[in-house]
């Protein structure tokens, strides 16, 4: 499912065997099992596969069940109103980060991330704000041996840059970006703290850059980071930010790497 959600388009069932090293026999037979599911289905006369409906059915679901979003929505709104431009949570996932809440901003032109699209840990505010607030034994591994997206957004940004970036957000508390993985984009976020301290997600504000201008940020710094820290807090009550070496399925659906002191 992840193989197929990763293509750019309909895949086929060869190419599916390939990515997941597989052999054809058995890509096909997962694929029937995950169809009947309605989890994939098969378009175009090549009978290519891509994502079907029957995942909303589970994603409904989730939502109903979770309490992150009456925790986070009325808090992202808010600061989205005060703000005037998009405000986003977002929750680590591997060494990833993926959009679980989004309240956009009411300008015509304005930031849309989309809630369930994973970035990089490792580029742009909203990832920062939670790489930096790692154990610094995997702050130190996702900057030298990273995978996937964080490869890519290393090789854009440079690793002493990303290095500099980290301990700048550090000291200040929050992360800020220009441009810095989506083009005409800006943005700055502060973590969303666990009770040992660690960092499970963050909240962020983005917008264009000739309008989310670093006096502007300037101006909302301080409403982002008692946002942060509401949120946090009602994160623990709602119980959905675990503490120790337990981990959380209510985020995402998908466990989230361990908190380690």
């Amino acid at each position: 499912m992840e193989a197929v959600s990763r293509a750019d388009g309909p895949i086929g069932v060869r190419e599916l065997a390939r990515t997941v090293d597989l052999s054809v026999a058995t890509a096909h037979r997962l694929l029937t099992s995950l169809q009947a599911r309605g989890f994939v289905e098969q378009v175009g006369n090549r009978g290519e596969y891509r994502l079907g409906w029957g995942l909303l059915e589970y994603a409904a679901r989730l939502i109903q069940r979770t309490e992150l979003l009456p925790t986070t929505i009325p808090l992202a709104a808010h600061l989205r109103d005060v703000s005037e431009e998009t405000v986003t949570v977002h929750i680590r996932l591997g060494d990833e980060r993926v959009c679980v809440a989004e309240v956009e901003s009411h300008h015509d032109l304005h930031r849309a991330v989309g809630v369930g699209r994973r970035s990089p840990l490792v580029a742009g505010a909203s990832g920062r704000a939670i790489l930096a607030f790692l154990p610094e034994p995997e702050v130190a591994n996702l900057l030298s041996e990273p995978t996937g997206s964080n490869s890519t957004a290393i090789q854009k940004i440079g690793r002493e840059r990303l290095m500099e970036a980290v301990r700048e957000t550090r000291a200040a508390g929050y992360a800020t970006s220009s441009e810095e993985w989506v083009p005409g984009v800006s943005s700055m976020a502060a973590p969303l703290l666990g009770p040992t301290g660690y960092a499970v997600g963050s909240v962020g504000i983005a917008g264009p850059v000739l309008r989310w201008t670093p006096t502007q940020m300037a101006v909302h710094r301080d409403e982002l980071l008692a946002t942060a820290e509401r949120m946090s807090h009602a994160l623990w009550v709602a119980g959905v930010a675990t503490t120790g070496a337990q981990r959380s399925s209510e985020l995402v659906g998908a466990l989230l790497p361990p908190l380690r002191p």
